[in-house]
């Protein structure tokens, strides 16, 4: 993300605060929920377009409410690990379809 991107998340993230941030995050992530069934259940241009748009807003909300939680190091830390782990059931599924 640019730093100027980045900046703005904050200052918006610091003007509304964290409980209202919290609120809007579920909203958000639920909007993000419904478009990923609409795009499944029928992939048209138009679920397509809006799915993208609710991820945007979705990533826009995690991003404010782990810089209000000062968790951004945390959570990168969480992450990787999460993506290691994935990683390894990735090779023993592939091992195990191999035999």
């Amino acid at each position: 993300m640019k730093i100027d991107q980045q900046t703005n998340l904050m200052l918006i993230a610091e003007h509304y605060g964290k409980s209202a941030q919290l609120a809007k995050t579920q909203e958000e992530l639920g909007e993000c929920i419904a478009a990923i069934a609409r795009y499944i259940a029928k992939p048209t241009d138009l679920h397509w377009d809006q799915l993208i748009g609710e991820i945007a807003d979705a990533y826009n909300m995690l991003d404010q409410i782990t810089h209000l939680m000062s968790a951004r190091m945390a959570v990168e830390h969480v992450r990787a690990t999460k993506i290691s782990r994935q990683l390894i059931r990735i090779q023993l599924e592939r091992k195990h379809g191999q035999e």
